[in-house]
């Protein structure tokens, strides 16, 4: 494939014995590493991020049912702070899986400042996400649904992000965004949507 910031450049991708996606290289450099969960052979442990010059490890910790349970982002270069948690997210979940609350430590924020901050989330009784709340309002989200569980509108700070609308198969027929171009919705005979399906007004 072709990278999508630079003309001509390619991006080569090598795969494991098992078919999962082991590294990928940039022209002649390595940009990405994956190394994975041996108890969750699907599920990444580490990705180490080598596209700057303090190479970043990206590791995912899950729970049972292979719930992330925690992500942490540490220095693996860069001498004495090689291992250094940058940030890490902890995830608290409610008895069938859905995310609670994401808990970010920020370790290394600001020249050493430590910074702890949460984000709570709220659903409905069928699980739809209600209500994100973050440390300030001005990030806060809150969504609404129709009687048969459809999206009807997205708000950031009690001002509109978007609304929905429907057909009577419960397709979406258009979304409405604060800022133009809304987006029409047409479907295929199968009730699908193809990106020449979707037109912008």
């Amino acid at each position: 494939m072709i990278h999508p910031s630079a003309a001509g450049v390619t991006l080569n991708f090598a795969h494991d014995a098992v078919n999962r996606v082991d590294t990928v290289i940039r022209g002649l450099s390595l940009l990405i590493d994956h190394d994975y969960s041996a108890r969750y052979l699907s599920r990444r442990r580490i990705i180490t991020d080598h596209s700057c010059p303090v190479h970043m490890d990206h590791s995912p910790r899950y729970a049972e049912h292979r719930r992330t349970e925690r992500i942490s982002n540490t220095v693996n270069s860069l001498g004495l702070w090689s291992g250094h948690t940058l940030s890490q997210y902890d995830y608290s979940r409610d008895k069938v899986g859905a995310a609670t609350a994401i808990t970010a430590d920020d370790s290394w924020n600001h020249g050493g400042w430590r910074m702890q901050k949460d984000v709570d989330f709220v659903y409905h009784d069928l699980y739809g996400l209600t209500d994100a709340d973050y440390p300030t309002d001005a990030e806060s989200e809150a969504f609404a649904y129709d009687l048969l569980g459809n999206r009807t509108s997205h708000k950031k700070r009690d001002t509109s992000v978007a609304s929905y609308d429907h057909n009577p198969a419960n397709e979406y027929l258009e979304i409405g965004t604060s800022l133009p171009p809304s987006e029409n919705v047409n479907h295929d005979d199968g009730g699908g949507t193809r990106p020449e399906l979707r037109r912008r007004r």
